[in-house]
């Protein structure tokens, strides 16, 4: 069972009634003019409330648009820097390939002028060995000319002396020898054997193998 309202609750409730009698009343004896007026600042206050809606909207909006703009720099900015950092790579790598080349093709020009050299210093010491073995053979022919003429020599020489020789008188007289093709420097050998022994006191053989020095001291001295 419902306990009975307080003296209190009871004034409350008068009190409100008659405030909401009296808005009534008051709202009644408004003049169309200010009813007008009130409405028209209530649209006022719509639009306006309407305009805070939108300007709030549209700097949500900017905010979001700034946000997109801004992720999307950082976008391009990165894919910027990471296609400067290919070139940059790339660009590297070229360099080092391009070093690499030079450094090969330096190696490669030292060793074909190593070669080269190489190769020029085999052709010069070939050719001075040709040269040299030339120059010998030449010197051979020489020598063997030489030889022949001497032996030739020797077996005329040799002939004479078979034939009984020369005296020493006779290679005294220059005229005598110059007419009989006697050879000034190796008078002696005209001499036969016995003449010779006699003269030089000594054998043809060991004369002969005297020092040339000594054997011109003795021609000088047998007046020869």
């Amino acid at each position: 069972m419902m306990a009975a309202k307080s003296e209190d609750e009871s004034e409350d409730e008068s009190e409100d009634e008659s405030e909401d009698e009296s808005e009534d009343e008051s709202e009644a004896a408004k003049s169309p003019a200010e009813k007008a007026a009130a409405e028209k600042a209530a649209q006022k206050a719509a639009v306006a409330e309407e305009a805070a809606k939108k300007a709030a909207a549209d700097k949500a909006a900017a905010e979001k648009a700034s946000k997109k703009a801004t992720k999307k720099a950082a976008a391009e900015k990165a894919a910027a820097e990471d296609a400067a950092a290919d070139k940059a790579t790339k660009k590297a790598v070229t360099e080092k390939a391009a070093s690499g080349k030079a450094a090969a093709d330096k190696v490669t020009k030292k060793a074909a002028a190593e070669d080269a050299a190489a190769e020029e210093a085999a052709a010069d010491k070939a050719a001075k060995k040709s040269r040299k073995k030339a120059a010998d053979l030449e010197k051979v022919d020489a020598e063997e000319a030489a030889a022949d003429k001497a032996a030739a020599d020797y077996a005329e020489k040799k002939r004479c002396r078979l034939a009984g020789g020369l005296t020493v008188a006779e290679l005294k007289q220059d005229e005598f020898c110059k007419q009989n093709g006697v050879d000034p420097t190796e008078k002696e050998q005209y001499l036969s054997d016995a003449e010779f022994e006699k003269v030089m006191q000594m054998p043809r053989s060991k004369f002969n193998a005297m020092k040339g020095w000594k054997r011109e001291k003795l021609k000088k001295e047998v007046g020869i």
